[in-house]
Parts: structure tokens; sequence; C-alpha cells
């Protein structure tokens, strides 16, 4: 497996990505698509990859590199190909891909209240990624939506280096576009 990354401007691969990208996901866990080609196309710590098997896109990973941290934005592979392992191996990749970089890697996930976000959040387990037990709770994409209960997974993390709070403060800031204080980096030195 390989990742490719896209812009706008690859009209053989791009559309797959942003059809995959509205099935994959309902309305209020996305961006409209307009600022989501504006990223794709012109912010650059945003990646749209598209996942690769015998040269063929299978699905989507959006990333972000935040500094201290990569962000996994959205991450779906197609119906068709779902259940051949096809999840745990791009995540593989990026965590080898990570360690390179030395980065920990992060994304949310609904917290589980039922059947569907469990076997989610046991998929990401046992790619070796932890949940934070803090009470998190992600903006809305757009004005007029609610915002909605989630939990942080992350792979990679040394919680004493990068705080939760440092963390949930930069998604919130840097991907959701809410202006806040930004706590310490690294909080046990605050203290000394």
């Amino acid at each position: 497996m390989t990742f490719k990354t896209i812009t706008t401007a690859d009209k053989e691969t791009y559309p797959f990505a942003e059809q995959l990208f509205i099935e994959a996901f309902p309305a209020n866990e996305r961006r409209d698509l307009p600022q989501q080609r504006f990223n794709v196309d012109h912010e650059p710590r945003f990646s749209c990859n598209l996942l690769i098997q015998e040269d063929k896109a299978i699905g989507i990973l959006t990333l972000w590199d935040l500094g201290c941290f990569l962000y996994i934005e959205h991450f779906a592979i197609s119906p068709s190909e779902r259940n051949k392992g096809y999840g745990h191996q791009a995540l593989d990749l990026l965590k080898r891909q990570s360690n390179l970089v030395k980065k920990p890697i992060v994304l949310e996930v609904e917290r589980p209240t039922d059947s569907t976000a469990i076997r989610r959040i046991q998929f990401y387990e046992r790619s070796g990624f932890t949940m934070d037990e803090h009470d998190y709770i992600q903006p809305p994409y757009r004005e007029g939506d609610e915002p909605f209960p989630m939990r942080i997974m992350s792979y990679g993390r040394n919680e004493e280096a990068l705080s939760y709070e440092y963390i949930a403060t930069t998604i919130h800031k840097e991907i959701y576009g809410q202006r806040q204080d930004m706590p310490s980096l690294h909080p046990i030195e605050d203290h000394l």
C-alpha cells in the first residue's frame, strides 16, 4: 500500500476522494466542499492522501501536521474494499512515517455509546492507539451545527510532554477556527 498526496488538479483521482469524503461522512462531520478544496490546494499543513493498493484507489486519509503532532481528520476505505485489512495497513504505513518525523498521531472518535462506535474504537486500539478519557467536544464545522461529544485517541504520545489540553486546544484552534489561549506544551515544566 502507498499514499498518494493529491490536489483538486488531479482530475482522474480527486473526484474519487471527494465522492468517498461525501459518502463516508455526514455533513455535520465534514467541511463544506469549497472549504475542503481550498485546504487541499492551499493549506500547507494539510494533505489529502489517496490510499493506493495495486494501482487502485481504495480509500482516503486527510492529515494535518500541527507541529507537535499529526492529526487525522478523515479516514475512510471505499465500501467495496472494506474488511480486507486495508485500514490497518494504512495506519501501519502512517505510523512508520510518523516515527520517521517523530510525531504522535491524534484523531477524534465518537464516544463508546453504541456498537458502531465501540467497533471503531476497537479498530484503532488494535492498531496501537489509546483513548484519552477526558470529555472532549468536537466543535461544529459550520455555524448553526451543534458541537458533538467525542474522545481523543492517540498513537505514540508521551502524555507528560503532550498534554490533552494542548491537543484539544490546538485542534479547536487550527482545525475548527476557535481562538483561545493555548495551554503549555509541557505542563510538568510549568509546575517546576
